[in-house]
């Protein structure tokens, strides 16, 4: 592999042989957050969400709901 775009091809190969049509949740750390990303807008109809960890997707902020414990 010699780039990125050959990575995605190759993920994008496995879920095709081993997932078929289901859906399917994406879990990615890292640089795989960026193969995820590209795989959920590839294969929208079928990826619930993808679950990106350690990734740098952009400035966002995200407000998360207060929680009493």
């Amino acid at each position: 592999m010699s780039s990125s775009d050959d990575m995605l091809q190759a993920v994008d190969d496995f879920v095709q042989t081993e997932i078929g049509s289901e859906r399917f949740l994406l879990v990615d750390e890292s640089f795989g957050g960026y193969l995820a990303r590209a795989l959920t807008r590839r294969r929208a109809d079928q990826v619930l969400g993808p679950a990106l960890i350690d990734t740098q997707v952009g400035r966002i902020t995200v407000r998360l709901p207060r929680v009493g414990w």
